[in-house]
């Protein structure tokens, strides 16, 4: 089934556009031992679950919408989260680059191929030599990777969860200054692992005390890489602070959500705009809502 959908349907798709064999290759080889990975845990409801939750957040306005959101969530985090992203920043120096028309068309070929194929899929996909992408996270992220579990069980009738926190395993992340109140446009694809010196500065800050809290639009728009995405999460709880974005608030021991989740904001500028909205404030959770207060009060003030 895997293969299937490289050879007939993303690497013909590739080809079409004007990307190198190289270029080609390497997007394919990561969409692979994305998806033999996912699809390895895929018969564990409750890791499968967790780790589409991040995912979910954006599939939620995926199409075709007919498809389960499961489906599509696994089309983010394993095609549309994959290198393909170092072809679609337009942050990212390439003479290539792939539109947003073209995403759309790579994302509702990948959920239509294995929507098709949900009821057969394989239980162990994993073959000798492949690397399991996905499967220590848990490990190295405890915290982090338990609030995503206790996500996965929210929906529009239960918004909130109080739960047993996990002490967190903080994270090896350089220290960097807290360049300013303004964050700087960062040029780093998505798809990138690199905590860069804007996002260190906002971490050292956190650390020391001098930003009350993490807040994002959405998990995208702060990466598309699940291993950054756990770690600053993790790093963030250890320094016993909430990891806030328009939608969610996570926390060691606590988690909430929107009633009606927000589209992610399609670019970084936008988060500013979405704040001012007079929505910005409904159908939250009284925590989300305060930490969500003191964000757009920051904000004026700057």
């Amino acid at each position: 089934m895997i293969e299937s959908y490289l050879d007939k349907v993303l690497t013909p798709w590739l080809r079409e556009k004007p990307l190198t064999p190289g270029d080609i290759s390497l997007i394919v080889a990561d969409v692979q031992s994305r998806l033999r990975s996912a699809l390895e845990h895929w018969s564990d409801p409750l890791f499968r679950d967790t780790l589409l939750s991040a995912a979910a957040e954006e599939a939620l306005f995926y199409q075709p919408r007919r498809a389960p959101l499961e489906i599509r969530a696994l089309v983010v985090l394993c095609v549309r989260n994959s290198l393909v992203e170092d072809w679609c920043s337009d942050l990212v120096e390439r003479a290539v680059l792939l539109s947003d028309q073209a995403v759309v068309e790579l994302t509702q070929g990948a959920i239509r191929h294995f929507a098709a194929w949900r009821e057969v899929w394989p239980t162990a996909p994993l073959r000798a030599g492949d690397q399991d992408v996905f499967g220590l996270l848990p490990v190295h992220y405890p915290a982090a990777w338990r609030a995503f579990e206790m996500l996965a069980a929210l929906d529009e009738a239960t918004l909130a969860m109080q739960y047993a926190p996990l002490p967190p395993r903080r994270p090896d992340i350089p220290r960097q200054p807290l360049l300013s109140r303004r964050p700087r446009t960062v040029v780093l694809s998505g798809a990138s692992p690199v905590i860069d010196p804007t996002l260190g500065g906002i971490l050292a800050g956190i650390q020391d005390r001098r930003v009350g809290f993490f807040t994002v639009d959405s998990f995208k728009r702060l990466t598309r890489n699940s291993d950054k995405l756990l770690k600053v999460v993790e790093f963030v709880f250890a320094c016993q602070k909430p990891f806030v974005t328009l939608n969610y608030y996570l926390s060691n021991g606590y988690v909430a959500r929107r009633r009606r989740l927000w589209q992610p904001a399609h670019r970084g500028a936008d988060l500013e705009r979405r704040l001012g909205r007079s929505d910005v404030l409904r159908d939250v959770t009284p925590r989300q809502r305060e930490a969500l207060e003191s964000f757009i009060a920051a904000a004026r003030s700057t």
